[in-house]
């Protein structure tokens, strides 16, 4: 299986283009000495709470656009955060994911906010995640998979701060960091991943698979999603094709599986 991170890593490395995408960080980050390297990612737009700063402007030089926090604490959006929430808990079905989060007109996509608990406070492990991320790192696969604006705050990814000592924060901190930027890299390439609705192929009614198609028919690519606590068949993922997350595809039996809490992606 070829992972996601390896198959998308030279462009990573050599664009220097701008995913639709916000940081969202507390004003208070700006001093950060860690700050100035936003200029080096993909986040092309900024939430600094409660309102930017002097500082973070003339760092900025107009690179980065801004976006307040009202534009971001919508109704709407704060429904998709808990529906998606509630599906990477397993609390909910594909099915009712579906139901929950179509025609919501959301404008952007965030897990944790200053409002909310921390994603890995809102995504608890459970004993099938001996990492302490599977759950977090799940949830933002769906994040960063999903049409629109994504959004991640510099609790979910910690730009604008020192990593945590070693143990479960910063095992879940490094997760989400690892596929950040490689799916904001895929998201450069497949524009239609921002601006259209996926087509839903499979949404189970119980704890399950999620499957949608986004893009053009030929020209676009299926996405797996399981939200069950066990490993389930899949058609059409076959090992030359599929990329995923670490744990997100069993190749080993007769049929390819999706594993709990996994995501693939296998493009037309």
């Amino acid at each position: 299986m070829l992972s996601l991170i390896a198959a998308v890593a030279l462009h990573q490395a050599e664009s220097t283009e701008r995913c639709p995408s916000v940081y969202r960080m507390p004003a208070a980050e700006v001093s950060s000495r860690r700050f100035k390297e936003l200029l080096d990612d993909e986040f092309d737009s900024l939430c600094i709470d409660p309102a930017p700063t002097a500082a973070a402007r003339a760092t900025m030089k107009g690179k980065l656009k801004f976006v307040s926090a009202k534009q971001l604490d919508t109704p709407a959006n704060r429904k998709w955060r808990d529906a998606t929430i509630a599906f990477a808990n397993g609390n909910i079905s594909p099915k009712q994911y579906v139901a929950r989060t179509t025609g919501l007109h959301e404008t952007y996509h965030w897990l944790s906010s200053p409002k909310t608990p921390a994603l890995r406070d809102a995504t608890p492990s459970q004993p099938l995640d001996p990492t302490y991320s599977g759950r977090s790192v799940f949830a933002e696969m769906i994040l960063l998979s999903s049409s629109g604006t994504p959004c991640l705050t510099s609790g979910d990814c910690w730009l604008t701060r020192d990593l945590p000592d070693a143990g479960r924060l910063q095992s879940w901190v490094l997760a989400m960091n690892d596929y950040r930027g490689p799916m904001l890299s895929y998201r450069n390439e497949h524009k239609f991943m921002v601006t259209s609705k996926p087509q839903v192929l499979r949404a189970d009614a119980k704890l399950g698979l999620l499957v949608l198609h986004q893009g053009p028919k030929s020209k676009g690519f299926t996405v797996f999603f399981n939200n069950s606590m066990e490993p389930l068949e899949a058609a059409g993922i076959k090992p030359e094709n599929a990329l995923g997350m670490g744990n997100g595809v069993d190749m080993e039996g007769p049929k390819p599986r999706v594993r709990s809490l996994g995501m693939v992606i296998v493009p037309d």
